[in-house]
């Protein structure tokens, strides 16, 4: 467990908050292939939680397929284990990402603006 904080200290662009029902994630700056060793860790822990999963992904500037396959990985866990995941916020970076490898529908991205 504490190599797990210590990945989540060490990356800036990851800020896991909970709140009673919902536990929330501020995706910030890159989700690419350099990012996205130590949010994989953070996911699966929130994936060990309860309720639901809320995702900021408004500040995201980089992205690439590792970050979207990451984020494919975690609607399709969430789904098996009866969780449900929202977008607060999403970036044209993010949607844009997502679109180009159709997995905008998967990740939820299909219908925002």
């Amino acid at each position: 467990m504490n190599g797990e904080t210590e990945a989540m200290n060490h990356d800036p662009g990851v800020e896991p908050n909970s709140s009673a029902d919902a536990l929330e994630l501020d995706l910030e700056g890159g989700l690419t292939i350099a990012e996205v060793g130590g949010l994989q860790q953070v996911l699966l822990n929130m994936l060990n939680g309860t309720g639901s999963i809320n995702l900021r992904g408004g500040e995201v500037n980089r992205v690439d397929g590792a970050g979207v396959q990451l984020l494919a990985a975690l609607m399709k866990e969430a789904a098996q284990r009866r969780m449900q995941v929202h977008w607060i916020d999403s970036s044209t970076a993010l949607r844009t990402a997502a679109a180009q490898l159709g997995l905008d529908r998967a990740l939820g991205l299909d219908a925002k603006a």
